[in-house]
């Protein structure tokens, strides 16, 4: 198992920027996060995105979007234990994370859940989804 390490990155709280919320997309398919990002940024998103678990995490601390959208099956370091790296630091302990996988339903929704996401949407998932969830996960 990898360890992640959590660097101390100093950081204004970029969460909106002219009341567009940011969204990190975290997957290691790039054809997928450019397809979440179209959805995203036509929804009125501002996007980040990281394609494996440390560049994710490093990214949440120095950016600390208003949610991160991150698939479980990750190469090095899984999705999971990235929430896990995520819930146990301060500047992201709250963040939500909608957690995306291929895995059986079932079992992707428990190692989702166990990890600390705040939701878990099955892939194949279409935008308009992703966007649905996104909104109700900001409350807006």
């Amino acid at each position: 198992m990898a360890t992640l390490v959590l660097p101390e990155m100093k950081s204004a709280d970029r969460r909106r920027v002219s009341g567009h919320p940011l969204v990190l997309l975290v997957d290691d398919y790039s054809v997928v996060r450019e397809a979440c990002a179209l959805f995203c940024e036509r929804s009125g998103f501002r996007v980040a995105q990281a394609g494996d678990g440390p560049e994710a995490v490093q990214k949440a601390l120095l950016l600390r979007p208003a949610a991160i959208v991150l698939d479980l099956l990750l190469p090095t370091i899984p999705g999971w234990e990235v929430a896990m790296a995520l819930r146990s630091d301060a500047r992201t302990a709250k963040t939500p994370i909608l957690a995306t996988s291929g895995l059986h339903r079932t079992e992707g929704e428990r190692k989702a859940r166990a990890a600390g996401a705040t939701h878990y949407l099955p892939k194949p998932f279409d935008g308009f989804t992703l966007v649905r969830r996104l909104r109700e996960m900001l409350g807006i």
